[in-house]
């Protein structure tokens, strides 16, 4: 967002003159150095997994069974959990029949089951160019990362197979859901392969988020939820139906990344901003006062039943946020999240 003057050179030595790591926020401080720098840092996404543990992205309460998935279909068949019992239709299981009911009725009834199944739970970044900025703990592409990371984990609390989609400038990656460890280690590899690659703000990506959006709609399946990490600078009135059309078939989460600096100018001073090739003196908050509001609007117009909205500030308590948000088996809320002024 802003573009300092860092042209022609390597943003690594910079960003980690911005990140200068800060506590978390009350949360425990070995979660910092995840959301800190200006790249991720892989051994770090894997060690928030034992800051996951008491989280977990259910909507109902945990079953009990170690091999069936947490989440109920609306597949009827011989499954786990009763639900029904209705008159005997031709191809019924003859196991399934209910005798009581057929002797008490004259009429002959079966029993129906509802078929529980793991849910896919697909992790999306953001990692173009203009996520490559921050001015406090660390850059938007690592604060999208380690959130994604940390909700990654959440998902293989609840037994869900965990796969996702990571978009840059240039090229994507789609990785599968898989079981256990191996599908958020998957997508975490790719977080911070494509973490790895950025090197300056004002590189054109040729994907735009009405790309990303399309992609998403093509990899995700129904009954799926989608949490989607950008900081959704391009999302425009073009986007609102590939959303609406995405969150048909699947729960979505949008994940909004800003920077403090996006919200609040330091007191007292001013601040040259470029876009590559003109530079203007930026010393009034005025003029950044409606730019994220105005972004948040356009998001939060979207939510519904199927849609929510995190407001998500790399501002130190990123994971207090979530960890507070998945800290428990809470139904879904539509609107922004609450903790979060937006």
């Amino acid at each position: 967002m802003f573009d300092f003057l860092r042209t022609g050179q390597r943003a690594e030595s910079a960003g980690a003159a911005l990140a200068t790591p800060v506590s978390e926020g009350g949360a425990d401080n070995g979660v910092a150095p995840a959301f800190a720098g200006a790249y991720t840092q892989l051994s770090s996404l894997i060690g928030l997994q034992q800051y996951s543990s008491q989280m977990s992205l259910l909507s109902a309460p945990r079953r009990a069974a170690q091999l069936s998935g947490n989440w109920q279909t609306r597949i009827r068949g011989r499954g786990m959990d009763f639900a029904e019992v209705r008159e005997y239709q031709p191809g019924d299981d003859i196991r399934s029949m209910d005798w009581r009911v057929t002797a008490r009725t004259g009429s002959p009834h079966s029993r129906v089951f509802t078929e529980e199944r793991e849910r896919p739970v697909i992790l999306a970044a953001d990692l173009r160019s203009p996520m490559f900025f921050g001015s406090s703990l660390g850059f938007k592409s690592v604060t999208a990362a380690a959130s994604l990371a940390l909700i990654g984990w959440a998902a293989q609390n609840s037994r869900d197979r965990v796969g996702g989609l990571v978009m840059g400038d240039q090229l994507h990656r789609e990785i599968r859901p898989k079981n256990g460890k191996k599908g958020v280690l998957g997508v975490l590899h790719s977080l911070d392969d494509f973490s790895r690659r950025l090197s300056n703000p004002l590189h054109s990506a040729e994907q735009n988020m009405q790309d990303l959006l399309l992609k998403l709609q093509r990899v995700t399946r129904p009954g799926s939820s989608v949490y989607l990490a950008s900081d959704f600078h391009d999302f425009s009135d073009e986007c609102i139906p590939h959303l609406q059309r995405l969150a048909r078939h699947a729960q979505v989460t949008l994940l909004c990344i800003s920077d403090p600096l996006e919200w609040q100018l330091p007191a007292g001073s001013s601040l040259w901003v470029t876009d590559g090739s003109q530079r203007q003196l930026l010393s009034a908050q005025e003029q950044l006062n409606d730019l994220l509001p105005r972004r948040l609007e356009r998001l939060q117009a979207c939510t519904g039943s199927s849609i929510e909205l995190l407001d998500i500030r790399g501002d130190g308590q990123v994971a207090e946020l979530l960890q507070r948000r998945y800290g428990q088996s809470v139904g879904r809320s539509s609107g922004i999240a609450p903790g979060r002024v937006s």
